[in-house]
């Protein structure tokens, strides 16, 4: 049996592991690195040589640092904000306090922003009397905070993924800001649509529960002891100082992730058992399994196979290569809904590089599209854990499927239309 077709049976093992979620994510991106290792189509040294890459080192020390940020108090120190954004009027609030949440998560965790927003918005919906602020506001902030993510490189797991497997493969890679102008777009679309039609299909929910009735927000009974304000300083410039660098290029960036997150550990802003504990650690492992068994992909022949087999089914040399973009995008969003999307990038990315390739189509291209597709995830609560967390709001599944569900045909229609014409075909 040819190394192609061992390889396509692993990637085809894989894919039902990471969509049916039968053993834990980081446990399926090592399995196929392994077996990729185990079948000799590559060696065991580049099955975990993603293990150093550089893009690893910044997910790393990113994790680090978004962990302190949360610790601190910075995101905290917000909610005085947030206050004074409610008293604009229910559509101004929904708009503003959305855009607060997706303009923190593209530096930092958009699961962490969420989950640090959510009790603010029931407690501001519940001492201003408007029941329908909360129905309208959190659905919008963690659809806001998964396109927020997408703005820059760090601002979300999918697109260091690709970034890795860009890495690996030796051409172009992302800068800090390429995905910005791709999903700018998206991201005013989206709060845009909360602000005005979603709401207007959220108000419909009568039946959504009150305060209390739903599974609960965390209030405390006490005041919690306020973080020192010391640590939130130190933490804020320090991470404003590891952007400013990923910016100015001085180090490589996963040099300046590292040293932020040591120093933040150094100055006793983040302990150890923190990083141990609190630290979501499967992206790393994550990435770096999706690099080998990318490499597999590669070394095999599968991915060319794969990408031929696309191609001759979309009309072989006569294919067209926007409509084969176009193809990736969709799958990539209707995936992206119903398993986790950084799986999905795992799994897609190799394939829309070996498609770009052998057409001749902007690589960086594909690859944006994909990532950017991955964040639209809207429709149901279980694609990314942002939208998860907004279930404590009483929503049902199909209250994300009625108003999520158009918004992402509109998102997926204007990928197809802006990254193209954005980044080039060529």
């Amino acid at each position: 049996m040819s190394q192609a077709i061992i390889a396509l049976i692993i990637l085809a093992v894989v894919m039902v592991l990471f969509v049916s979620e039968a053993l834990p994510l980081p446990v399926t991106a090592l399995f196929g690195a392994i077996a990729m290792a185990v079948f000799g189509i590559i060696g065991f040294d580049q099955a975990f040589a993603g293990f150093g890459s550089d893009t690893l080192m910044m997910v790393a020390g990113m994790l680090v640092i978004g962990q302190a940020v949360y610790e601190s108090g910075v995101v905290d120190r917000m909610g005085g904000l947030l206050r004074k954004l409610v008293s604009m009027g229910e559509r101004s609030s929904i708009a503003l306090v959305s855009l607060v949440a997706g303009l923190l998560s593209a530096f930092m965790s958009n699961t962490a922003i969420v989950a640090s927003i959510l009790p603010m918005v029931d407690s501001l919906a519940e001492s201003s009397g408007k029941r329908s602020l909360r129905t309208g506001l959190a659905m919008s902030v963690g659809a806001a905070a998964i396109l927020g993510g997408s703005l820059t490189l760090v601002g979300s797991t999918p697109q260091l993924v690709a970034q890795g497997i860009l890495e690996s493969s030796g051409g172009e890679t992302l800068g800090f800001f390429t995905l910005l102008k791709g999903a700018l777009p998206l991201f005013v679309l989206g709060i845009a649509y909360y602000a005005t039609v979603g709401r207007r299909l959220l108000a419909l929910r009568a039946d959504i529960p009150a305060q209390g009735e739903a599974v609960s927000l965390p209030i405390e009974e006490e005041p919690k002891a306020r973080p020192s304000t010391r640590k939130a300083v130190i933490t804020a410039a320090t991470f404003a100082a590891c952007v400013a660098g990923f910016v100015a290029g001085v180090w490589t960036v996963g040099t300046v992730a590292l040293a932020g997150a040591l120093f933040l550990i150094a100055m006793g802003c983040i302990d150890m058992k923190s990083v141990v504990r609190n630290v979501d650690w499967s992206a790393v492992v994550i990435l770096g399994g999706s690099l080998g068994f990318s490499a597999g992909l590669e070394e095999s022949g599968a991915g060319a196979l794969v990408a031929n087999t696309i191609i001759d089914l979309c009309g072989g040399a006569a294919a067209n290569p926007l409509a084969i973009f176009a193809a990736m995008v969709v799958i990539t969003a209707v995936l992206s809904n119903f398993m986790s999307n950084t799986a999905v990038v795992a799994m897609l990315a190799p394939m829309g590089l070996f498609l770009a390739e052998t057409m001749g189509f902007n690589p960086i291209t594909m690859v944006v599209g994909i990532v950017l597709a991955a964040s639209i995830c809207l429709a149901t609560p279980i694609g990314s854990p942002p939208m998860t967390l907004t279930l404590s709001a009483g929503y049902r599944f199909g209250d994300y499927l009625k108003v999520g569900a158009p918004l992402c045909a509109l998102l997926v229609l204007a990928t197809i239309v802006v990254v193209p014409l954005l980044y080039g075909v060529s």
